[in-house]
């Protein structure tokens, strides 16, 4: 029972943690008007995936 409630303990940190980190990159993102292409974090997610080498993608501007 007790690992049971460190486990959900644990995992509302965890959560906690990564809306902050969204946040932050979210305001990050409004503050520059620039984010990253979603094909290309697609690629490259998937080439790591694979265990193959892949460059990460560079920022580019969002705004017209």
């Amino acid at each position: 029972m007790i690992e049971a409630i460190e486990f959900a303990a644990s995992a509302a940190e965890q959560r906690s943690g990564f809306f902050a980190e969204a946040k932050a990159a979210r305001e990050q993102m409004l503050a520059t008007g620039e984010g990253f292409d979603a094909d290309e974090v697609h690629a490259y997610l998937k080439a790591r995936i694979a265990d193959k080498a892949s460059r990460k993608p560079k920022t580019v501007s969002w705004q017209g």
